[in-house]
């Protein structure tokens, strides 16, 4: 909006000013005038830089990360904090929870039993980093008899904490496209209000009278794991109107 305030605009009208009013006075660059005048200038140009500045934060679309989420804040939506990977992993023994691996540069916690000798590998890194793998896990700690300690599948992947752009979709979407009485853009922002998605698709009908299908990526707008799924699918359930027949899946 002040673009084209600059400090030689500035200048040259507090000079025009001054020999508007008071011809006689000298204003060349060398007058005591000019001296005075610049440093005005330049300190008058940096305040109109700021004005700009704070006007742009009064908007979602041109405000810096921190003061979007502020603007958020008043409809109650908040940015995605990184979330941390779950892996099964498979042993040739029982473990102890709490028992720590590392595989490559990342160290993993088992923090649930899931079945025999298989457990709930919790990743301590947030996020999701591109070098996850699967494979031979070692133990931090020596476990007489441990033969096979193994990664064999993720369960939900790891997010990092939600960017800029997706936290500006999101609150631009709640105030543009109002959402009640179950209508697709309640499901679209049940969706989004979990933490992981990256991006959802709701097609009422799907099935049939009565049906929605919402279809939802992981961060990384990739396949969404099945503990995503759920959990969508549990938030969804607790706040859709009674008599919806509600299917989430993943993004093939």
């Amino acid at each position: 909006m002040y673009e084209d305030t600059t400090y030689e605009i500035i200048l040259e009208r507090m000079l025009r000013n001054v020999k508007e009013n008071s011809p006689e006075l000298d204003t060349r660059q060398s007058s005591p005038i000019y001296t005075a005048l610049a440093p005005a200038a330049v300190e008058l140009q940096n305040a109109y830089i700021e004005l700009g500045w704070t006007l742009d934060q009064m908007f979602a679309e041109t405000a810096v990360r921190e003061y979007l989420i502020r603007r958020c804040s008043e409809w109650n939506i908040t940015p995605h904090p990184a979330a941390k990977a779950v892996l099964k992993g498979e042993f040739n023994m029982e473990i102890e929870l709490g028992t720590r691996f590392s595989l490559g540069t990342l160290n993993y916690v088992a923090v649930e039993r899931i079945g025999d000798r298989t457990y709930r590998m919790e990743c301590e890194t947030a996020g999701a980093l591109e070098n996850r793998e699967l494979g031979a896990m070692v133990p931090v700690d020596y476990i007489p008899g441990l033969t096979k300690a193994e990664l064999t599948e993720i369960i939900d992947s790891g997010s990092n904490e939600e960017s800029t752009e997706s936290l500006l979709d999101r609150y631009l979407t709640k105030v543009q496209k109002p959402s009640t009485s179950g209508n697709r853009y309640d499901y679209y922002n049940w969706a989004m209000e979990c933490d992981g998605v990256g991006a959802a698709r709701v097609f009422p009908l799907a099935n049939g009278p009565g049906t929605v299908k919402v279809v939802i990526s992981d961060a990384g707008m990739s396949a969404a794991g099945d503990g995503l799924v759920r959990e969508v699918q549990k938030h969804i359930e607790e706040l859709r109107p009674v008599g919806a027949d509600v299917t989430v899946t993943s993004v093939a």
